[in-house]
């Protein structure tokens, strides 16, 4: 097992508090058989001369500087020059357990897959865990079998929280695989997700899928990172999304269950992008609310969603959308109505 080289990807931007934990985790693993990509996307702070640091303190790093472009096209600058028999992506602000890297290539060997998908532990800035999501241990045998756990990582059902984590980090794909069919990453600047689109093209060449038990890939809450920082554009982006993974659900001929999963996680989504307008004075916050809930689209998707079978809480935030109820939603993002 040791013979086979892992490829670790990491993109960092503006990431100095973090980036010497990140590394050194990856340096500490007991896997050693490791390719240490480290990807400066433009820096305005110090992380660059970081990465430098450490490739010529060892041998397993190497360093890419580049002008910024996103996550998704720096993974895409990695891939270029990676190597090794797998492939996975680390967030620079986050950080594994001495097993992480280990734990994957031994479920993944064990089982001949072509991906290995393991859970994770959320961290505070301080590093303080805060949640834990894990996964039961299985194996999913067959394309159909395999779709089915890309169906999972779309979202949940109206009546279930459970679901797939749909970040492509703490997961180990085959390189060949990956370079066979030219996979490359879409900019987040574009659709909101650039994980789920990689795993909708991946998953057409998945034969066989492993998912583990492991939890020691340590996901840090980041207000600074693209998920956690106010984007003007995070509506549209998320209706892009929403509708180039519709495209995709019926060009691969997916079930029921596919739609209804993409569906929920739009609203997720919504609710993301109402939450962020606690950064706005309320007359603006209404406004920009109002941007969302006067989409035709939107309202057709809430339409023709199983209301019913959600929740209250989720069935109100819906209905308060469909109804418009503007200034309630911008109280609701500064936590000032239930």
């Amino acid at each position: 097992m040791e013979n086979d080289t892992v490829s670790v990807i990491v993109p960092v931007y503006n990431v100095e508090k973090y980036l010497d934990t990140c590394i050194n985790s990856l340096l500490n693993q007991s896997y050693n058989n490791l390719e240490i990509i480290l990807i400066d996307d433009g820096s305005s702070d110090d992380s660059g001369k970081l990465c430098d640091a450490f490739e010529q303190e060892n041998s397993r790093i190497k360093v890419i500087h580049k002008e910024n472009e996103g996550l998704g096209l720096s993974r895409n600058a990695g891939l270029k020059i990676a190597q090794g028999k797998y492939v996975t992506f680390v967030d620079s602000d986050d950080l594994l357990g001495t097993s992480a890297i280990e734990d994957l290539v031994k479920a993944a060997d064990k089982n001949n897959a072509d991906i290995c998908i393991g859970g994770f532990t959320r961290i505070n800035r301080n590093g303080e865990e805060i949640f834990e999501e894990q996964y039961t241990r299985r194996i999913a045998l067959g394309k159909e079998k395999s779709q089915d756990v890309f169906i999972q990582m779309l979202g949940s059902l109206p009546e279930s929280h459970k679901s797939l984590k749909m970040s492509v980090w703490n997961c180990l794909y085959r390189l060949d695989l990956i370079k066979h069919y030219n996979l490359k990453f879409v900019s987040e600047r574009e659709l909101i997700s650039e994980d789920i689109i990689w795993h909708s093209e991946y998953f057409k060449y998945v034969n066989t899928s492993v998912i583990i038990d492991n939890t020691a890939y340590y996901y840090r809450e980041n207000q600074k990172s693209l998920t956690q920082s106010y984007n003007s554009k995070r509506f549209r982006l998320s209706m892009n999304l929403y509708f180039e993974l519709t495209k995709r659900i019926n060009e691969n001929n997916l079930n029921k269950e596919a739609e209804l999963r993409n569906k929920k996680q739009l609203f997720i989504n919504i609710r993301t992008c109402i939450a962020q307008e606690k950064s706005q004075n309320l007359k603006q916050a209404v406004k920009n609310i109002n941007t969302i809930t006067k989409d035709k689209d939107l309202i057709q998707i809430i339409n023709d969603y199983p209301i019913s079978r959600l929740e209250l809480k989720q069935r109100t935030f819906l209905l308060m959308l469909k109804h418009r109820w503007n200034l309630a939603l911008a109280l609701l993002s500064k936590g000032l109505v239930i």
